[in-house]
């Protein structure tokens, strides 16, 4: 497997703690072989990786977004299973999102050392039966009366649902002055009356990182609950948070595509046939780390700028180059290795797989990002 300290340079040099968050893999893998997801899960609780990504007043590592990047794709590469991943990073991405960008000092005091200590899990419930996220179709409401606020409505397509100890619930709060409406967010404990939760069964493939859909019953808790500012939720928070989804997600094909880089090299019975394409492959890697770790750095300076655009629309651009099966790099090597005799399969891979899948999945993000930086070009050229 590719070195993570020779291939993370560019993350480590800001990220020093990314040294012993990588010890801290290499154990986990070695003492998690064997185990169930929702064992590995335990297993990674007990290692203290929770604590990426949170201040050291919490009990963090304080580790920054590009550091939270390299650590995805380390632990991708280390085929960790793609559900642990995801319980471990959606936890950590709501908790800081939300609680430790939005929430009060209180709230944060409250909440986020137990989820540095991995005895807490928060998800976020925007999502609605009836048209998704968007903010036309939501129908949660939450009604304030004195200092305590009640809230009733249906959330679902929750990432972590059925583990969460809490969640921060997108609801309807008023309308402005043209008739639209107004939202906040509020963080409803699991155990508040009113509230059940049902697990969504087409998603268990991704345990322990289980979805599910909430009903809240005119679930009450205190105003102070609210994260954030109230009535700008949706435009502030929920728009933003896919923003960053996306760029620690870069990790995951980061790691993916390091594992099929270093899978199609093993498969070579003579490297010396395919330099070029070893090279083009390793042109590739730092090219898109380097994109990584620039796009994590923009995240946190808090601009959401076109240069993050062009930065994710290019990173997804240069993935799909990659697998494409017409023109891919990818599909090109392993038809060249068949024909030298040399054994290796893309439909079977489970790498090559998910990097095509995300491809996929990106696409129709894409377009919208690709017309944006078409605009501000346009814009730029006399």
């Amino acid at each position: 497997m590719l070195s993570f300290s020779d291939n993370f340079t560019q993350f480590k040099k800001n990220t020093p703690q990314l040294i012993d968050i990588e010890n801290k893999i290499q154990l986990f893998v070695a003492a998690s072989e064997g185990m169930d997801p929702d064992q590995q899960i335990e297993k990674l609780k007990e290692m203290g990786i929770h604590q990426i990504g949170f201040p050291a007043e919490y009990g963090g590592t304080q580790t920054n977004t590009a550091g939270l990047v390299a650590v995805c794709s380390a632990m991708t590469s280390s085929l960790i299973p793609r559900g642990v991943v995801t319980t471990w990073l959606m936890n950590i991405l709501v908790s800081r999102c939300y609680l430790l960008n939005h929430g009060s000092k209180d709230l944060c005091k409250q909440w986020l050392p137990q989820v540095v200590d991995s005895k807490k899990v928060i998800s976020i419930a925007v999502s609605e039966p009836e048209g998704g996220a968007n903010p036309k179709t939501i129908k949660t409401e939450a009604k304030i009366e004195g200092d305590r606020v009640t809230i009733s409505g249906t959330k679902t397509f929750i990432t972590n649902g059925m583990i969460a100890d809490a969640y921060v619930v997108m609801s309807i709060t008023g309308l402005d002055a043209s008739g639209k409406k107004t939202f906040s967010t509020f963080l409803v404990p699991r155990d508040t009356a009113g509230l059940s939760v049902v697990p969504m069964k087409e998603f268990d493939h991704m345990k322990p990182a289980t979805h599910a859909t909430i009903t809240l019953d005119n679930c009450e808790v205190p105003v102070s609950n609210r994260v954030g500012e109230a009535g700008i939720a949706y435009d502030k928070y929920a728009r933003p948070f896919p923003i960053f989804e996306s760029v620690v997600q870069m990790g995951t094909q980061l790691g993916n595509l390091r594992i099929l880089i270093t899978e199609c090299v093993q498969a070579m019975s003579d490297r010396t046939l395919y330099i070029d394409q070893i090279g083009a492959l390793a042109s590739a890697l730092s090219t898109l780390e380097l994109t990584a770790a620039e796009s994590g750095d923009i995240v946190d300076s808090a601009a959401m700028s076109s240069e993050l655009n062009r930065y994710l629309l290019a990173f997804n651009q240069q993935i799909e180059n990659l697998v494409d099966l017409d023109r891919g790099l990818f599909p090109q090597l392993v038809a060249a290795l068949q024909s030298n005799g040399d054994s290796f399969e893309l439909d079977s891979n489970p790498a090559y797989q998910s990097l095509v899948g995300l491809a996929k999945f990106g696409r129709r993000v894409n377009l919208a990002r690709s017309k944006r930086a078409a605009t501000e070009l346009l814009a730029e050229i006399p």
